[in-house]
């Protein structure tokens, strides 16, 4: 029986150059093109071993690779992480649940150094706490730009991750890309359990139509004002706030905030109290009329 590796990166040249090298080495091999294809095919395969990209659009290569180690469940296989900007995030490679780590470089020495990981795969179990996981090209240093936008991304994810309210992200098929910390407890949910999911997944079945006309409404441009969708979720009383997910000006998909009814009465009360304690504003031109 043969072995069985999935390639999942963007670089449609890179996934050529990585599935004639395993199959060298004896492995059938499945290609995926980006980290929500990766998801699709985890959902209903088993592999022996995977090589995936880091930095994908969509869904990227940390949580893809941590949706396959909740689907692998007792059925260890390894994970070889392959990007352009490892130098530059190796401090938290160990974050990243991986067993080996490649720097991308020039091909001849990925090739040396892919042969070297998936002979030692082969005659060894990983070891996470190793240091012969990492390997990167000689010469090669971290670039500033690339820390630069790394910082930047890090940065906008930190805001999501910290807002009160329950952020979720459906591509235009309807399928889940992302979900912050607040919706995931607010669901009793993981991100592996809903990555590319149906966006109806997030509700319970009696919930969803209403969602569905909502997604269709906004799609189609047919409601301008902002509605807040009431709901149930675990016998927990939401709302929920769908908007257009617009990219470079095209429509992309969804995004879905959702907080709890007794959290938006809480804030609303708040605003009022604070409006009280603050009235609004008297213009210049009138205190200056009335001195």
């Amino acid at each position: 029986m043969s072995k069985k590796a999935l390639v999942v990166d963007n670089d449609f040249l890179f996934v050529e150059f990585l599935t004639a090298l395993l199959e060298k080495k004896g492995y059938e091999v499945t290609k995926a093109y980006h980290g929500q294809e990766g998801v699709s095919i985890l959902d209903s395969k088993s592999f022996d071993l995977i090589a995936t990209d880091l930095v994908m659009p969509k869904i990227d290569g940390t949580h893809l690779i941590r949706f396959a180690r909740r689907k692998s469940h007792d059925n260890y296989y390894s994970i070889i992480a392959v990007s352009s900007t490892m130098i530059e995030q190796r401090e938290s490679l160990n974050e990243l649940g991986a067993d080996y780590y490649i720097a991308k470089g020039p091909l001849e020495y990925m090739e040396h150094q892919f042969n070297k990981v998936i002979d030692k795969i082969e005659s060894e179990p990983a070891d996470l706490s190793s240091e012969d996981n990492y390997f990167q090209a000689e010469n090669t240093y971290a670039r500033e730009a690339t820390l630069e936008l790394i910082k930047a991304l890090n940065f906008k994810n930190a805001i999501i991750e910290s807002l009160m309210a329950g952020i979720i992200v459906a591509d235009k098929n309807g399928r889940i890309l992302m979900a912050n910390t607040p919706a995931l407890t607010l669901m009793g949910r993981s991100i592996e359990d809903l990555l590319n999911a149906p966006i109806t997944a997030i509700l319970p079945e009696e919930e969803r139509g209403e969602l569905m006309e909502e997604l269709k409404s906004t799609a189609y441009n047919r409601r301008k004002e902002m509605r807040w969708i009431p709901l149930f979720i675990h016998s927990k009383q939401v709302r929920l706030l769908v908007s257009q997910l617009v990219v470079e000006g095209k429509n992309e998909g969804w995004v879905i905030v959702m907080d709890t009814v007794g959290q938006a009465s809480q804030e609303a009360n708040t605003l009022e109290e604070s409006q009280t304690a603050f009235p609004t504003a008297v213009p210049l031109h009138e205190v200056k009329a009335h001195s």
